[in-house]
């Protein structure tokens, strides 16, 4: 006979699996009738809750979930690093899941949190909002990293990328480039309307949960205050990886597109785009220039060095552990905007003629 599991317990007291959990965990503002609900259901199924959880949680004082959609890229590697940190620091376990840019693992990600006794979730959404829904139902404080109202009522914290958008335009523009092409990156580049991105306002209700909105936005702020007319055929979807890089740069040129600078979603992107031009015999920074984001790692050993968008995603991850912390305490947490700032190397320079 297969071991019992909460979701078990959850059909046979007729409550939900957050329910269970928050009866399980000793909880007190459950209802009295759904804690007799929930036990009656325990005893009778002899459910035998995750002892080895309990024991860490009771060696650490508290237990927080952590869902990222990757760890391969070091933008949420260091986010996942940085609170991971910060929680040692503060004698507290992160238990982490990753789902892998998918959404239907995401959403199981969700449910196996539901059965595990955490105080909170550390959480950064997929586009598809579902899985949101589900992340509500866990009934725990919970803090999104890396987007912006991607959920109501919780705290965000992340990157400013509306500024990194404006800055990396900015430079460009001040080194005498007038064909500034923007590759916008996207998880799921397939599934994005171009023209969604190209009529986006800040406010929107998309806009928060693609990092390339708020930068898109950024650089046509910075074309207009620079006097520089805005080509949409100069904005380009991708994904975040060297390939989708590699391949962007080619779809441009096969276009015949005249462009003199171009600014990638991330350094990995960056060095494919850097290889496709050095393959074509194209001079960087002389005949184009290029600006990545993240500088970490690729853009020290990139050749030329890589211009890069310093995002420090170690201090959203940190933050956003103190925002938790704040929340278990039943204090209240604000939206936290990380700054941004330019590390200029020799991908970049002055156009001459």
């Amino acid at each position: 006979m297969e071991k019992p599991t909460i979701k078990d317990v959850a059909r046979l007291a007729g409550v939900s699996f957050s329910t269970v959990s928050r009866v399980l965990n000793g909880k007190k503002n459950v209802q009295d009738i759904y804690v007799q609900k929930t036990m009656a259901a325990v005893r009778a199924l002899n459910f035998k809750p995750n002892i080895a959880a309990r024991i860490i949680r009771g060696q650490t004082g508290k237990l927080i979930g952590m869902l990222v959609p990757e760890i391969i890229t070091p933008f949420f590697s260091r986010i996942v690093n940085g609170a991971a940190t910060r929680a040692q620091e503060l004698n507290q376990t992160i238990l982490l899941k990753v789902s892998n840019r998918e959404s239907d693992l995401e959403r199981q990600c969700l449910e196996q949190f539901s059965e595990l006794p955490i105080d909170g979730l550390i959480y950064s959404p997929l586009e598809m909002r579902e899985t949101r829904r589900e992340q509500s139902a866990l009934c725990v404080p919970s803090v999104v990293v890396a987007r912006r109202r991607a959920i109501a009522h919780t705290p965000h914290i992340y990157v400013d990328n509306f500024k990194s958008g404006y800055i990396s335009t900015k430079y460009l523009a001040r080194l005498g480039r007038k064909r500034i092409c923007l590759v916008a990156g996207f998880w799921l580049p397939d599934t994005i309307r171009r023209e969604a991105l190209l009529h986006c306002a800040y406010d929107s209700g998309q806009s928060g949960a693609y990092s390339a909105y708020d930068r898109y936005l950024g650089y046509r702020k910075a074309l207009a205050e620079d006097g520089l007319p805005f080509d949409e055929n100069l904005v380009h979807i991708c994904g975040f990886d060297y390939e989708s890089g590699h391949n962007a740069m080619k779809e441009i040129f096969e276009k015949m597109l005249d462009l003199d600078a171009v600014i990638a979603p991330n350094d990995m992107t960056a060095a494919g785009i850097m290889n496709f031009l050095k393959r074509q015999y194209i001079r960087i920074p002389e005949s184009i220039s290029v600006i990545g984001h993240g500088d970490a790692l690729i853009p020290e050993v990139a050749e030329p060095p890589l211009t890069s968008i310093k995002q420090n995603p170690t201090e959203v991850g940190r933050r956003a552990v103190d925002a938790m912390n704040r929340l278990l305490r039943g204090e209240t947490a604000d939206d936290e905007v990380v700054d941004v700032s330019l590390s200029i190397r020799a991908s970049t320079c002055q156009k001459h003629g």
